[in-house]
C-alpha cells in the first residue's frame, strides 16, 4: 500500500507541474490547483477518469502518455497483487483451522496468556506436552498473536461466552488450565467449560498461584498441583453474585488437581 500511495503522489506532483496543460471544466481558463492535481491523478490511477480534466496541450498529452499510463499499470497491479495476497493469506489460514481441528484431540487448552498462563505453559512443554497440543484462549488480539509467534494455537475471545471455548474445540480437550487474573472470572469460565465438556480435568490458577476463592482460615490447605493450580470441581461452583457466602466459600473449596 505504500507503493501505492508513492505513485498517486508522484502521478499528482507531475500533474501539478504541468497543470497549466490541462483544461478543468469546473474552472476554465484557470490552471488546475493542488487539489485539482491530486483529484486527477485519484482518478486517473483508480479509474479511466471522469472527463473533467482533461491535458489540452502536447506537452501534458505526452507526460499522460509515458508517464501517467504506465503509473496507472502499475497502481493497478499493486492493488490488485495486495488484494490476492490478503484473499490467499485467508485461504491459506481458513485451511489450517479446518485442518487442525479435523486432527485435534487431547488438548490442553490455557485460557490466559499473561505471566501465569505462560508460565503454566512453560511447565506443561516441560513435563513432554507438544506445544502443537496446546491451545491458548485469550481475549486480547495482541497475547494470541504472541501465542501464534511462540508456536501455539489461539483463539481470541472472552472464555466466558461458550462460543470462544468451542472455537478452541474443548469438546476434545482432556484438560482445561484457567490462568486468568480475576476470581470471578475464573469461577464463570470453569463453569462454561464444565457445561461444554463434563468430562476433562479443569484446573484454576488465580492471582499469584492462588486458587480461585477466599482461602480458608485456620485449616491446612490440600498441596497444590502446577503453579498453585487447583482442580476446579465446577459441579460444586456458583456464580459470584450467587445467594451468600456459602456460595462463595464453595467456588473457594476445590479439592487438589491429579495432574496438570
Amino acid at each position: 500500500m505504500l507503493l501505492a500511495a508513492g505513485l498517486l503522489v508522484l502521478a499528482a506532483v507531475l500533474v501539478y507541474l504541468g497543470r497549466y496543460g490541462y483544461r478543468d471544466t469546473a474552472h476554465p481558463g484557470r490552471p488546475l490547483s493542488a487539489l485539482a492535481s491530486v483529484y486527477y491523478a485519484t482518478v486517473t490511477l483508480s479509474t479511466t477518469g471522469y472527463g473533467d480534466i482533461v491535458p489540452v496541450t502536447d506537452t501534458a498529452r505526452l507526460v499522460n502518455t509515458v508517464l501517467i499510463t504506465p503509473l496507472r499499470v502499475v497502481f493497478l497491479i499493486v492493488l490488485v497483487g495486495t488484494t490476492l495476497e490478503v484473499l490467499t493469506e485467508r485461504t491459506r489460514m481458513n485451511w489450517r483451522i479446518t485442518r487442525w481441528r479435523a486432527k485435534v484431540a487431547g488438548q490442553v487448552i490455557v485460557v490466559g496468556y499473561g505471566s501465569k498462563g505462560r508460565a503454566v505453559i512453560r511447565t506443561l512443554s516441560e513435563s513432554g506436552v507438544r506445544k502443537q497440543a496446546i491451545v491458548v484462549i485469550d481475549a486480547t488480539a495482541e497475547a494470541a498473536a504472541e501465542a501464534n509467534a511462540a508456536g501455539l494455537a489461539a483463539v481470541t475471545g472472552d472464555g466466558t461466552r461458550s462460543e470462544v471455548p468451542r472455537q478452541a474445540e474443548i469438546g476434545s480437550a482432556r484438560q482445561i488450565i484457567v490462568a486468568v487474573n480475576r476470581d470471578d472470572t475464573a469461577v464463570l469460565i470453569a463453569l462454561t467449560a464444565r457445561q461444554l465438556n463434563p468430562s476433562a480435568t479443569i484446573a484454576a490458577c488465580g492471582p499469584g498461584g492462588r486458587e480461585p476463592g477466599p482461602a480458608a482460615p485456620e485449616r491446612r490447605r490440600p498441596r497444590r498441583g502446577v503453579l498453585g493450580c487447583r482442580r476446579a470441581d465446577a459441579r460444586r461452583l456458583h456464580h459470584p453474585a450467587g445467594r451468600g457466602e456459602g456460595d462463595r466459600r464453595s467456588a473457594g473449596s476445590w479439592p487438589q488437581p491429579r495432574s496438570v
